[in-house]
């Protein structure tokens, strides 16, 4: 007696292959959506708030002790630091005074914003008129915020990239507003 055969269970190598490359479709589609570039608005805003909470850090916590102002000729309540870290990575740090005889910064709050964000420079005065070009950046920005809410005027621009793309910059007004985010420089 003879058996009928079966066929024999599995895929063909010409299947195989067409999945492989539907696979291969879809992770070239996938990968740059993984791997997202910084959205330079959303991250502006981000630093905006802080400066924002950093003034009302500062209104909160009231004046300088007379001693540390008399000492270190210090009046900031708190101080917003902004650094460029290599590669393309900005850091955000608030920090309060809290010293009671010598000055002495407590770290509030710490973020690190979205990679391939660069700080191309900033200003010591509050640019709100568009069409400025920005001092370049050779160190830290620190920003001071008085008792009264004040802080120091700042224009920060920043980017996405070294080729300063979808350009922004974040101006800090001399007289307790809000910072403003503005699209271009």
């Amino acid at each position: 007696m003879r058996q009928a055969r079966s066929p024999q269970a599995g895929f063909t190598l010409t299947e195989l292959m067409v999945v492989v490359a539907i696979i291969a479709v879809l992770a070239a589609i996938a990968g740059p959506s993984l791997d997202t570039p910084a959205d330079v608005a959303s991250s502006a805003r981000t630093v905006s708030s802080s400066i924002g909470e950093g003034a009302r850090l500062a209104v909160s916590r009231g004046s300088v002790a007379p001693t540390v102002a008399a000492a270190e000729s210090l009046t900031a309540r708190t101080r917003i630091t902004i650094s460029q870290n290599p590669p393309h990575q900005v850091r955000l740090e608030v920090r309060v005074e809290t010293g009671a005889t010598t000055s002495g910064w407590q770290l509030v709050s710490q973020t690190t914003l979205a990679r391939d964000l660069v700080i191309v420079g900033d200003d010591t005065a509050a640019r709100i008129s568009p069409g400025n070009t920005p001092i370049a950046l050779t160190s830290n920005v620190v920003i001071d915020c008085q008792p009264s809410g004040q802080c120091r005027p700042t224009t920060l621009y920043i980017a996405r990239g070294a080729a300063s793309r979808n350009p922004h910059r974040i101006v800090v007004l001399p007289l307790a507003a809000a910072p403003q985010v503005l699209k271009g420089w």
